[in-house]
């Protein structure tokens, strides 16, 4: 179900466009649906207009499984009383070796139960720009998820693309994902939103970095065991990504892992075993000056710094240590609490 692909010169009525991806209507609440194979309805890949959508498909079945072998890459709305995913499910886009690849189409999950488990991914990535192009990479799309049970064991991937190719192109910025879980949320596995990295150069888009995703976490009671990574890129001769924001209500709020973000957290308890932090990316790529590192706002009744704890907002360094290259400025951390313990 993947679009058709046009011709790379954009010249003349229709020269160039590229085929939006297939619609899929599913309504069988009685029946399940197991995927070993591959079930695709991308946007064509090629073309001087970058004029394709993600057609919004409906499926509905009682129970939906990606297997190991599976994968489903179709955007649109899903419900179902179970989700099982432990290969590849999502709308991420493809990448191209033309000016403007593809973007990440958008999800809207409803269930009771959703198991992404430890292999298993949920992508709406934008598509990398493989060509020597003034020009930026795919925007990462949108993920909605409503669920009574999610268990978080994979990875939730909102990517923006990156430039990967020699001379000119700009990284992409990345997506959205909410969610909304009525019991507890542990995330185990990785929240990968970084944004796209772009070349050396500033010139036009060609140098872009790609702006941080937006995140928004709701549910009883939220454990972070694994990675939540939020930032925009530090790679790109333009200085020019900004953090979206990165939100979380809850009762009680653990970070045993790392968490990246310009966080605001509301909840009656917030612990801190691990990293909590909007300290900026290092670069690799020689950019001037630095991403600025973002702010971090707690409103809590109970504020808990454990020994391994670490609540950071500082200026991040460039990894080759370049001369010329500005380290960024570290960001403001804001605490309302009734209680503080620092250990």
């Amino acid at each position: 179900g993947t679009g058709g692909r046009g011709y790379a010169d954009s010249t003349g009525a229709l020269a160039g466009y590229r085929g939006s991806s297939a619609y899929i209507s599913i309504n069988e609440p009685n029946l399940n649906l197991v995927v070993n194979g591959n079930v695709t309805a991308r946007t064509g890949i090629s073309g001087g207009y970058n004029n394709a959508i993600w057609t919004k498909s409906n499926i509905t079945f009682n129970n939906i499984t990606i297997n190991n072998t599976g994968i489903m890459y179709v955007a649109g709305n899903y419900n179902a009383t179970n989700i099982n995913i432990l290969g590849q499910f999502g709308a991420e886009a493809l990448s191209s070796s033309l000016a403007l690849p593809p973007l990440g189409g958008n999800l809207d999950l409803i269930a009771t139960t959703i198991n992404l488990s430890n292999r298993g991914k949920i992508s709406v990535r934008g598509g990398d720009l493989t060509a020597n192009t003034v020009s930026i990479a795919g925007i990462a799309g949108k993920i909605n998820i409503t669920s009574t049970n999610f268990y978080l064991d994979g990875t939730i991937n909102i990517e923006g693309g990156n430039w990967t190719s020699s001379g000119n192109g700009g990284g992409a910025a990345a997506g959205q994902l909410y969610m909304n879980i009525t019991n507890n949320l542990t995330i185990n596995g990785n929240i990968s939103g970084q944004g796209g990295d772009g070349t050396n150069g500033c010139s036009g888009v060609s140098g872009s970095r790609g702006n941080g995703s937006t995140l928004d976490l709701r549910a009883s009671n939220i454990i972070v065991n694994g990675i939540i990574n939020t930032r925009p890129s530090s790679n790109g001769g333009c200085n020019n990504a900004v953090w979206k924001y990165a939100n979380i209500v809850t009762d009680k709020f653990s970070v045993v892992g790392v968490a990246y973000g310009n966080w605001t957290i509301n909840a009656n308890t917030v612990e801190i075993i691990g990293n909590l932090s909007s300290r900026a990316a290092s670069g690799i790529i020689a950019g001037y000056p630095m991403t600025n590192s973002s702010n971090i706002v707690i409103n809590t009744t109970l504020f808990n710094l454990t020994s391994s704890g670490v609540l950071e907002s500082q200026g991040a360094t460039h990894t080759l240590n370049l001369l010329n290259v500005r380290p960024s400025k570290a960001g403001d951390i804001f605490i309302t609490a009734t209680t503080r313990v620092y250990n």
